[in-house]
């Protein structure tokens, strides 16, 4: 990885999985929502978001190894990756953020922290069919339209 898609990552993280939480429970305090805390949301949190950095780790290595790239937008694939989770889910990057995000919220049991993830799942998903998906049809041509015919956006 090139250090300025290491930069890329560090921040993306900083920003989606710490800033914007950190706030967003400020502001579920500041205007008293609820706050469930209980061990079993804690244990259900630990494993959703290691299940979800298990995902990204593993959609790493197949971007690395069949796409020679990295999920960076900063150094993205030269090939169209279909291997492993690939055969799943064409987004398994926005499904981990977003599961990490829920996993955020089971660990700090602050309501707007459900909100926020909802709002980022959201988000995500305009700018993967509005703008990554338009682009990757450019790029990848028929490869990309069967791969989207074959493989579900989603699960």
């Amino acid at each position: 990885m090139k250090l300025k898609s290491i930069i890329f990552v560090i921040s993306f993280i900083f920003f989606f999985w710490f800033f914007i939480p950190k706030y967003t429970i400020l502001l579920n305090l500041f205007y008293a929502l609820p706050v469930f805390s209980d061990i079993v949301y804690k244990i259900i949190g630990y494993i959703i978001i290691g299940v979800s950095l298990g995902i990204i780790l593993h959609m790493t290595f197949m971007f690395k190894k069949y796409g020679k790239g990295t999920p960076s937008i900063t150094e993205t694939t030269k090939k169209l990756v279909r291997q492993g989770i690939f055969k799943y889910t064409r987004n398994p990057m926005y499904i981990s953020n977003s599961l990490v995000i829920v996993g955020i919220f089971f660990l700090n049991g602050h309501l707007l922290l459900l909100a926020y993830a909802l709002l980022f799942f959201v988000s995500m998903h305009l700018f993967l069919v509005y703008v990554e998906e338009p682009e990757l049809k450019k790029k990848y041509g028929k490869s990309y339209e069967r791969f989207l015919e074959e493989v579900p956006r989603w699960f």
